[in-house]
Parts: structure tokens; C-alpha cells; sequence
């Protein structure tokens, strides 16, 4: 769990504009100001490499890496190795969340998600009342 002292940065890892939208105002909801976008996977690991994040929250289904596979290497980048994982996407197959559980997500969220619902959870994982 994040202390309250610390910044929040969070890493949002998705493709769709209007979801993106979405998830930038549940987290500015939250008083999350350090929001940092990636439209895939790749572009994710290049900014897990230079930055920390206290939160990385991902679809699975996106071009060029897939969400599953970020989740897998960003354990080989050691400021990303800790860092909480949660999906948020529409592959809801229970082999899916099994499997996200397993590499170490914290969190499995299925789209179309309640925004009461995900400021709720991502409270709990960024330690804010």
C-alpha cells in the first residue's frame, strides 16, 4: 500500500481515447495529479525505465504488447518490479484473471466498469480516504 506522504504517480496504459478520458477523471476524482499516458505496452516499459510510479493500471488488449506481457516485463526493470499492477479491461475470461493473478496483478477490473466502483479501488491501493 502507498503512504499518503508519498506523490502519487500513476502510469495508465491504455488505448481508447474515450476510456482514457474516463480514468483521467476518476483519478483526478482522487486528486491524482501525476497521471503518466502510454497507448500500449512498449510505450509503457520506456517510461518504466526512466520513471517510478506508485500505480500502473493496464488493458490487456492492445497493440504491439499486450497487457499481460507488460505486466510480465516490467518485474526485469527493478524501479517497476514492485510497482502494484491492476488491469482494467474487457477480457473477463476467468482464464484471464487467473492468469493476471499469477504474473501479480493486485486488481482485476472489467470494463464497462462503475466510476464509484474504480475511485473506490484505486483509494484502497493509493491509500487515500
Amino acid at each position: 500500500m502507498i503512504s499518503s506522504h508519498e506523490l502519487k504517480r500513476i502510469l495508465v496504459v491504455e488505448d481508447d481515447k474515450d476510456t482514457m478520458i474516463l480514468l483521467k477523471f476518476a483519478l483526478k476524482r482522487l486528486k491524482v495529479v501525476g497521471i503518466q499516458h502510454a497507448n500500449d505496452g512498449s510505450e509503457a516499459l520506456k517510461y518504466l525505465k526512466k520513471e517510478s510510479f506508485s500505480l500502473i493500471l493496464s488493458d490487456w488488449m492492445m497493440p504491439n504488447m499486450l497487457g499481460i506481457d507488460l505486466l510480465k516485463q516490467k518485474k526485469e526493470i527493478a524501479k517497476s518490479r514492485d510497482t502494484p499492477f491492476i488491469f482494467i479491461t474487457s477480457e473477463n475470461s476467468e482464464e484471464n484473471v487467473i492468469r493476471a493473478c499469477q504474473e501479480g496483478a493486485i486488481d482485476y477490473i472489467v470494463k464497462p466498469w462503475n466510476m464509484e466502483i474504480l475511485t473506490a479501488k484505486l483509494a484502497k491501493y493509493l491509500n487515500i480516504k
